[in-house]
């Protein structure tokens, strides 16, 4: 069965299935200079709600003709196949998949070296799953309630292999069920969301953006984005006022060995909070000429300011604050500063 994309410049089959490729790796064998090898692999294939086959074998260049294999009895232009962490997986496929299929057609990084999904010619496109995920195999299985949990135990990680090495009952048992345990979890994804293979966002944050899309729709969200957008000179300030999370290490504590339990507190995510309850600029900004603090702190309830602040000799207030707030990358202009990884202790001269 395959799937037809509607829609404006579309019009391609997709192969109504689902797919899951996992691999596992051995360290270096003593006396050889491979650092790290495939071992094993495993696909499994989902379709009519339920599993069909998982296929295995321990050599790359076995797992890629597999795949061309099930190419073949595809009627679809497309083929979807996932894998959970695809960026570690691709470290070691990459190769055999290129000498066989060539480049990529297309291929999308949300970060170095972390590939979000990889398109060849021939149809096949990779997709990651624990970015869609966003969360390991093992907890994604027990969340989604699936029939097949992934075997943690089964798998030594010390245990040295090599590609002929006999995999035991346990070991196959193990390899199978984190392909497995992936089409399912995929599966209920899908079911949850009311997706399809080819309609099933690439993220996890992309759910919810879709839901906003219609709602913004809705409610003529287009038109209130055209009033508000910034000039070019405006968008350029804004991106050199906006910083990401306040993180730091202790200077005083560098080298040290702190006895007993130590302890670590962080947000989930404190975005979808703060989007709820805090305000936001809904008009554009503009130049004003007040900029006196008594002024600014006033009215800051009521309105954002956008400002350069200039400062002559300016240094941290005591010695024994852990985290200064200046940020040696936001600031665009610094004379003779003392640094403390990425901060500022003290300036003849600072602008930000």
């Amino acid at each position: 069965m395959y799937l037809t994309r509607g829609g404006k410049g579309h019009g391609e089959t997709y192969n109504d299935c689902i797919i899951m490729l996992d691999t596992e790796t051995s360290k270096e064998m003593p006396g050889t200079v491979c650092k790290n090898y495939i071992v094993a692999w495993t696909i499994s294939i989902r379709a009519f709600d339920q599993n069909i086959v998982t296929l295995w074998g321990q050599k790359p260049s076995e797992c890629i003709e597999c795949i061309n294999r099930i190419m073949m009895q595809m009627q679809g232009d497309k083929t979807v196949i996932y894998v959970h962490n695809m960026s570690y997986d691709w470290t070691f496929l990459r190769k055999f998949m290129m000498q066989k299929w060539g480049t990529p057609l297309h291929q999308l990084n949300v970060k170095s070296h972390y590939p979000l999904f990889i398109e060849f010619s021939n149809g096949i496109i990779l997709k990651d799953s624990l970015i869609l995920a966003q969360r390991s195999l093992d907890k994604w299985s027990k969340d989604m309630d699936v029939e097949h949990q992934k075997a943690s135990g089964l798998w030594d990680y010390v245990k040295i292999r090599n590609q002929n090495t006999y995999l035991t009952h346990e070991e196959r048992q193990y390899i199978e069920h984190d392909t497995l345990a992936g089409v399912e979890c995929i599966q209920k994804t899908l079911d949850a969301l009311g997706k399809n293979i080819h309609s099933i966002p690439y993220t996890a944050t992309g759910i919810p953006r879709e839901i906003v899309q219609k709602l913004a729709k809705a409610n003529k969200g287009r038109e209130k984005f055209k009033k508000i957008v910034p000039d070019f000179v405006t968008q350029m300030i804004l991106e050199a006022v906006f910083h990401g999370g306040y993180t730091h290490n202790n200077r005083h504590y560098i080298e040290k060995i702190v006895r007993g339990v130590i302890k670590a507190y962080d947000f989930a995510s404190s975005y979808p909070y703060v989007m709820l309850t805090e305000k936001f600029p809904m008009e554009r900004f503009m130049p004003y000429k007040n900029c006196l603090p008594e002024f600014i702190l006033a009215n800051a309830e009521e309105y954002a300011y956008i400002f350069k602040l200039i400062m002559i000799k300016p240094k941290l207030k005591d010695d024994f604050i852990p985290m200064p707030a200046l940020q040696k990358s936001k600031c665009t202009k610094l004379i003779n500063m003392v640094e403390d990884n990425g901060r500022i202790l003290c300036a003849e001269y600072a602008e930000i």
